[in-house]
């Protein structure tokens, strides 16, 4: 949603909003970390179920009960510009912020009630954070730690000790991300404590644990899931096994082979090979989303191929599950921008360049159009010829302040046009959402 404009001496900085989640249906107090004045500060969010409530002694956010589960786009921003969109992540389990001081054992009461997601943060060098379990022996848990994905900077640790600190288990990584994932089954009855610590990210020179203001993180403890809680998958059921999905395929057809493991909570890192019937390699991949595999074929002869699929370090368990997809590939393309808001003068003229991807040969004209935009634009549309990989949008307006989308189109497919997003301190890709498809755009008089 929108506010009402303002005028403002510059724009705001929100280096990070803690806590960075929240319960639907709750109101959640929020710290925006970074330099942000209240005079003229305006709000949106990716969802109308996100609203915000900001005056000098209080900042919070309202999520309605209708608002869908998972990350969602806020921005601040005045008539300046734009802050840097932030992700906040609106759950359906017991919400909870961390309790000062968790830094020592003898200091903590155990969590009794979960699934529960709770807020903390790393405020400073150096700092660990601790929180109990009453486990009963037998008992399994699931503990997933999501900072690097909403743009925290850290390399996140997850580990968990007894009450004499001994280590029990550890993760540093998740197969798909720097944040860390730990499933355990207790030996003992009794307390058993999480500690979280971070690394800082980007690296340094220095290896010593990181903390900030903006080191925020959400941690998220559950009852374990076994594999039997993810019907219809496939499985590799044992280290070292290989398995093998014959397939009828065309002459000159191409295909798009691809393996889902890492959005299934499995730790298979899958190989992916094609195979013809001689058993020649004819081609094969490793990673292509995350660590997820997939690859693009066209068959040289009409017959029976092979598809092989194993871990590529050759591990295997019951966890180990995956869903595989071939399909005939269809000529697609995707239009994106490179920057996620423009801030321009009144009259003066501001161009939006826009790269084309192009697969499987397609080659049509695209055209791209300001969606539901009631704005008087010198430019509204433009046509970007089958040949080629870029454009540019050209406009000039009077003054006002919107979001705007664009469609893009090649008579055939409609799609929205995006900014594929990069925060502060994530790799390409390494958020928990990692598209903006809607722009800010503030035209101001000179």
């Amino acid at each position: 949603m929108l506010c009402a404009s303002c005028l403002q001496a510059a724009p705001p900085v929100v280096d990070a909003i803690y806590p960075a989640g929240g319960k639907r249906g709750d109101s959640v107090d929020v710290e925006l970390v970074g330099k942000v004045p209240d005079e003229g500060l305006q709000f949106w969010a990716s969802h109308p179920g996100i609203t915000f409530v900001g005056t000098k002694d209080e900042r919070q956010l309202r999520l309605s009960k209708e608002c869908p589960l998972g990350p969602h786009w806020l921005r601040f921003y005045n008539a300046e510009g734009s802050a840097l969109p932030q992700l906040f992540v609106v759950g359906d389990m017991i919400e909870q912020v961390e309790k000062e001081p968790n830094d020592a054992i003898e200091e903590l009461e155990p969590i009794v009630e979960w699934p529960v997601t709770i807020n903390g943060r790393l405020s400073k060098s150096g700092e660990s954070d601790l929180f109990a379990l009453a486990l009963l022996k037998g008992e399994t848990f699931d503990a997933e730690i999501i900072a690097y994905r909403l743009d925290s900077p850290i390399d996140p640790l997850l580990r968990l000790v007894d009450e004499s600190g001994n280590m029990i288990a550890w993760n540093h990584d998740r197969y798909d991300s720097l944040d860390p994932r730990l499933s355990h089954t207790a030996t003992y009855s009794g307390r058993h404590y999480l500690t979280v610590v971070g690394f800082v990210y980007p690296p340094a020179a220095r290896s010593r644990f990181e903390g900030s203001k903006e080191t925020v993180y959400r941690l998220q403890i559950s009852s374990g899931k076994s594999s039997c809680e993810y019907p219809g998958l496939s499985v590799i059921a044992e280290p070292g096994e290989t398995d093998e999905m014959p397939i009828e395929a065309k002459k000159g057809v191409n295909y798009e082979i691809a393996v889902e493991a890492q959005s299934l909570n499995s730790p298979l890192d899958p190989w992916l090979e094609v195979r013809d019937a001689k058993g020649k390699v004819l081609a094969k991949n490793d990673d292509s989303e995350g660590i997820d595999a997939a690859l693009s074929w066209k068959a040289p002869e009409t017959g029976t191929y092979m598809i092989a699929l194993r871990d590529l370090l050759r591990q295997g368990g019951e966890g180990y599950h995956y869903k595989l997809s071939v399909t005939e590939a269809k000529p697609s393309f995707e239009v994106t921008v490179g920057d996620h808001a423009w801030t321009v003068e009144e009259g003066a003229e501001v161009e939006i360049p826009l790269k084309v991807e192009r697969k499987n040969g397609h080659s049509r004209p695209i055209t791209v159009t300001f969606v539901e935009l009631s704005l008087e634009l010198d430019s509204q549309s433009v046509t970007i010829p089958g040949t080629a990989s870029q454009g540019a949008m050209q406009l000039s307006a009077s003054e006002f302040t919107a979001m705007i989308r664009l469609s893009a189109t090649d008579g055939l497919t409609k799609i929205q046009v995006a900014c594929p997003f990069k925060g502060a301190t994530t790799d390409e890709g390494g958020m928990l959402k990692n598209r903006l498809e809607d722009f800010l755009l503030i035209t101001r008089k000179k």
